[in-house]
């Protein structure tokens, strides 16, 4: 399974939360919607058309990368001498003094925008499934993707709509609907950032209760950060699966990969357009819906009976079983403190090793090992009460897998693990090296 099935199942069970950036927009107007600096850009121009302005404010610079083609080449491009929201406080003053308003220069050249170039896949995806939306977008281009009447846009300074809709959209920093109440310069996000607003005591909620998908942000945006910070905390108190995903356009390297991972409990799927993200994640959605009763039911009735015994055998030899019980376990609302839950897990693994010493069972071991990468990728096992348990059967499965092609071992499972090692929650990599220590045992890529 991957994290495509992991989304596609939060968006069956109505548990998923988009987190829209620039990218976003750009990515379904065909790249003509203005990145925040290119917005404070325009209003230079505005300000002076002579391009003084935007000169004393922007300091020109030559770089070997283009984001816009992803490609390495000489360009010439214009840096911000001040964080963005501050040069916005210079430029709304500059305007000001023309009698100009920033916020209403904004809402003219949001409210241009249009829908265009390859977005099909993305609206398929909104016009079908039920789920929110937070943005720091100014523009209302999401409810043109959805079914007509069928989504609702709440922003500051306009009422709260009470009535249900399948896409909620959540404007954090304002919308053009309300020009005035949009975020837009450094006292403008100070005001924010200090007080305890509807929309941040709900994007706090839509985190925690919620998968989360963001896009069209970069790595580096201050208020990702801030949200990063504030789950990273209650992660690490709940033991909870990473339901943080960023997908990236571009090639993230591995130690950065790693750092937020570790750090901010988040995957990145990089190297993705987003409506190919949306294309891979609708052919993602029929298997999710498959598995979405079934398996809720059957995590429900062994969590609250305390009987492992429905997991038979005949179920747990399928190579997708295990993907249904844990994502059907996360969205029933289980965590991995409880030692009821980590009891139930051990005994899934216990029966899935056991399957492994039938006659034929060469699909058992890479099923094992598919099963353990996955786990310890997305759950920290080492304050397990059972831990020892688990790295037990780790160590079966390593104990029964080998590089090279020999009789007896399992040489697709050495791949599976091999594979992604890298993706391993750093503190568990931790535990199974010390652990194989004790035990003598070299594998090459520990």
């Amino acid at each position: 399974m991957s994290h495509y099935f992991d989304i596609a199942y939060a968006a069956v069970n109505n548990r998923l939360c988009l987190i829209t950036g620039a990218g976003f927009t750009k990515a379904i107007t065909h790249q003509k919607a203005p990145t925040w600096e290119d917005l404070l850009k325009q209003l230079c121009g505005i300000c002076d058309p002579s391009g003084n302005l935007v000169n004393k404010l922007f300091t020109s610079t030559s770089i070997g990368y283009c984001s816009e083609c992803n490609t390495e080449h000489n360009i010439e491009v214009y840096k911000p001498i001040l964080p963005l929201d501050e040069l916005a406080e210079i430029i709304s003053r500059k305007l000001k003094d023309k009698d100009l308003n920033i916020y209403e220069e904004i809402k003219k050249i949001i409210e241009k925008l249009e829908l265009d170039g390859n977005y099909k896949n993305i609206e398929k995806f909104f016009k079908e499934h039920s789920f929110r939306v937070v943005t720091t977008n100014y523009d209302k281009l999401i409810l043109k993707l959805c079914e007509e009447g069928e989504c609702q846009a709440i922003s500051p300074g306009m009422l709260i709509p009470r009535l249900s809709s399948k896409v909620k959209v959540y404007h954090v920093h304002g919308s053009i609907d309300s020009p005035t109440n949009m975020i837009v310069t450094s006292n403008n996000y100070f005001r924010f950032m200090s007080s305890e607003s509807y929309f941040s005591q709900k994007l706090s909620t839509l985190l925690f209760e919620n998968t989360i998908v963001i896009l069209g942000y970069a790595l580096n945006d201050n208020n990702l950060k801030s949200i990063f910070n504030n789950y990273k905390e209650f992660a690490q108190t709940t033991m909870s699966s990473p339901n943080v995903i960023l997908v990236t356009r571009r090639k993230i390297d591995r130690h950065i990969k790693d750092f937020y991972k570790n750090t901010y409990n988040m995957r990145v799927l990089d190297g993705v357009e987003i409506d190919k993200f949306f294309e891979i994640l609708n052919l993602h959605i029929p298997k999710a819906e498959e598995c979405k009763e079934s398996s809720k039911d059957a995590i429900t009735r062994v969590m609250k009976d305390g009987s492992t015994r429905f997991y038979k055998k005949d179920y747990l030899r399928s190579s997708d079983s295990f993907f249904e019980i844990f994502n059907a376990m996360i969205s029933s609302g289980f965590n991995f403190s409880s030692t009821e839950s980590q009891e139930k897990f051990l005994d899934v693994f216990e029966k899935k090793k056991q399957l492994t010493g039938e006659d034929g069972a060469w699909s058992q071991y890479t099923g094992l090992a598919n099963w353990l990468t996955y786990f310890l990728t997305c759950i920290d096992i080492s304050k397990f009460h059972n831990k020892d348990k688990f790295m037990e059967i780790i160590s079966h499965s390593f104990n029964t897998m080998s590089e090279e092609l020999l009789l007896g071992y399992s040489w697709e499972a050495y791949s599976i693990w091999k594979k992604n090692w890298d993706e391993i929650l750093e503190q568990n990599k931790i535990e199974i090296q010390n652990f194989m220590t004790k035990q003598d045992k070299a594998i090459a890529f520990l």
